[in-house]
């Protein structure tokens, strides 16, 4: 466990074995599953897992506010509420590691509803949080 919440690091191509229908269904960007599994072998982003799902975390050394984190990938068990349920033990996780700002993209709509009044958008695709 990571600091004290349910999320493990763990080997993205195992994580894969569990998740991969739902990942390769709801993948809309141009990541793939093969290169986000080879991102986290060559140590350029970790896998996090926990029973809600599977976050892929892309740490990037930023000039505008220190250690960002890119979520390359989120997907949930299929449980609904996932999203809800796992965010502020990500945020404990991403603090622990030093991130100041997270954030994704996705051209899925009605992200900015679900989100909390800490996210912002920015473009069509982007939103963006202060750890």
């Amino acid at each position: 466990m990571i600091a004290g919440t349910a999320f493990r690091i763990v080997d993205a191509r195992h994580a894969w074995g569990t998740i991969y229908a739902r990942t390769v269904r709801t993948r809309s960007d141009p990541w793939t599953c093969e290169e986000i599994a080879e991102l986290c072998e060559r140590g350029d982003a970790v896998c996090l897992s926990c029973p809600d799902g599977v976050v892929v975390i892309k740490l990037i050394g930023s000039e505008r506010v220190g250690l960002e984190a890119e979520v390359v990938l989120g997907v949930s068990s299929g449980k609904p509420g996932a999203y809800e349920r796992t965010e502020d033990e990500l945020m404990a996780v991403l603090r622990d590691m030093g991130v100041r700002s997270v954030f994704f993209r996705t051209d899925r709509v009605g992200w900015l509803r679900m989100l909390g009044p800490e996210w912002r958008q920015l473009g069509n695709d982007l939103y963006e949080r202060s750890v």
